[in-house]
C-alpha cells in the first residue's frame, strides 16, 4: 500500500505530464562539458554539516551512425568512445541547503575514422579537464513524516575544459572530441522523493541546462533531462538500482553563419540499472550500466551503443569549529 496522500498523488502526476509533454518538443545535440554521474548519490540535500564525496569512472562505447530513429550505413567512424573519471563534493551548509560542485578529466575521448578515407589522421584522440559544475540546491518541503520531499537547484557551469586542442599532427580535434565548449551555462532544476510501502523510494528528477555562445560564436542546444529511479534491498546490504532516463537536445547554433546545425539534437530513452552495496560508516559502491532503448537524431548523427560505470562514495559528519 502506498503511502502518501491524494495530493501528493495528484502533484506527481502533474509534474509527469509535464515531463512528458517535453519529449516530444525537440531534440538536441550532446556537449563535451562533462559527463553525468549514474546512480542517485547526489540526489536532493544532504544533512547539516555533512560532506560527501563521490569518486566515479565511466566508459562509453558507440559504433553506428543513426538519421532519425534508424541505423544506417555511413562508411565514416569506425567507433567512438571514451573514459571519463568524475569526483562529486556536495557540503550541508543547512538541513536545507546544499552546494554541489562537479570536476571532471576526460582520460581519453576518442574518434577512429576508416583507414580508405583520404583524411590525413585516421584516429583523434583528445583529453583533458571538463567544465567545472557549480549547483546550489535548497530544499522547499519535507512533509512530516518524510514520505514526500521536493528540492529545487540552480547553478552553471564553467569554461574550465579546452575546446581548442590540437593533435601531434596540428590537426584541431573535432568539437566531440574536444574535453569543454569554451561556453558557460545555467542550470535549473527539480527533484522530487516519494517513499512508497516499505521504505522503497521514488525518485523523480529534470534538469535543463542552457549554453552561452562560446568564443568561435558557436552555442550548443538547450538540453532538458528527465528521469524517474528506484532502488530496492535484495540481501542485506546489497540493493538494485534501476533508472529510466530521457534526454531531450535542441539543435546547435553556429552564430558565424547565423543558422542552426541541422545534424545536432537528438531524443533518447536510456534504462540503467545497477546494484549498490553499503558498509560501515557510510561508505558506498556502486557498479551501474547506460542502455539505450530509443534513439531519434535530428540529420545524421554517431548514436550511443552502450556505457558502464562504477562508483564508491563517503560522507563525512563535520563538526562546527
Amino acid at each position: 500500500m502506498i503511502r502518501f496522500n491524494n495530493t501528493y498523488t495528484g502533484f506527481l502526476f502533474v509534474f509527469l505530464l509535464v515531463v512528458a509533454g517535453g519529449i516530444n518538443v525537440s531534440f538536441a545535440q550532446c556537449c563535451s562539458s562533462g559527463c553525468s554521474m549514474s546512480g542517485s548519490s547526489n540526489f536532493g540535500v544532504l544533512e547539516k554539516n555533512h560532506l560527501q564525496a563521490v569518486a566515479f569512472y565511466k566508459h562509453s562505447y558507440s559504433d553506428a551512425f543513426y538519421k532519425g530513429d534508424s541505423i544506417v550505413d555511413f562508411k565514416y567512424l569506425i567507433n567512438g568512445y571514451f573514459d571519463y573519471s568524475g569526483l562529486n563534493l556536495s557540503y550541508g551548509f543547512t538541513k536545507k541547503f546544499t552546494a554541489q560542485a562537479d570536476l571532471g578529466y576526460y582520460i581519453n575521448k576518442t574518434q577512429n575514422y576508416y583507414p580508405d578515407l583520404p583524411i590525413p589522421v585516421h584516429q583523434l584522440v583528445g583529453h583533458g579537464l571538463a567544465d567545472l559544475s557549480l549547483l546550489f540546491k535548497y530544499n522547499l518541503f519535507n512533509s512530516r513524516d518524510s514520505v514526500l520531499s521536493l528540492t529545487v537547484s540552480g547553478g552553471g557551469k564553467l569554461p574550465t575544459g579546452s575546446y581548442q586542442e590540437y593533435t601531434k599532427e596540428k590537426v584541431k580535434l573535432p568539437r566531440d572530441v574536444q574535453s569543454g565548449t569554451g561556453a558557460y551555462s545555467a542550470i535549473g532544476g527539480l527533484d522530487i522523493k516519494i517513499v512508497l510501502a516499505k521504505k522503497i523510494p521514488l525518485l523523480v528528477s529534470s534538469k535543463a541546462e542552457w549554453n552561452s555562445l562560446n568564443p568561435e560564436n558557436y552555442q550548443y542546444g538547450l538540453s532538458v533531462t528527465s528521469s524517474m529511479a528506484t532502488s530496492i534491498k535484495i540481501y542485506k546490504h546489497f540493493s538494485f538500482f534501476l533508472m529510466v532516463k530521457n534526454e531531450n537536445r535542441k539543435h546547435d547554433f553556429d552564430a558565424v553563419v547565423n543558422q542552426e546545425i541541422a545534424s545536432s539534437g537528438y531524443f533518447k530513452l536510456i534504462a540503467m540499472p545497477g546494484f549498490t552495496c553499503s558498509f560501515k560508516n557510510e561508505w558506498e559502491t556502486g557498479v551501474y550500466a547506460d542502455l539505450p532503448v530509443y534513439q531519434k537524431y535530428n540529420g545524421t548523427q554517431f548514436g550511443n551503443k552502450y556505457a558502464v560505470s562504477a562508483s564508491v562514495s563517503k560522507q563525512f559528519k563535520l563538526k562546527k569549529g
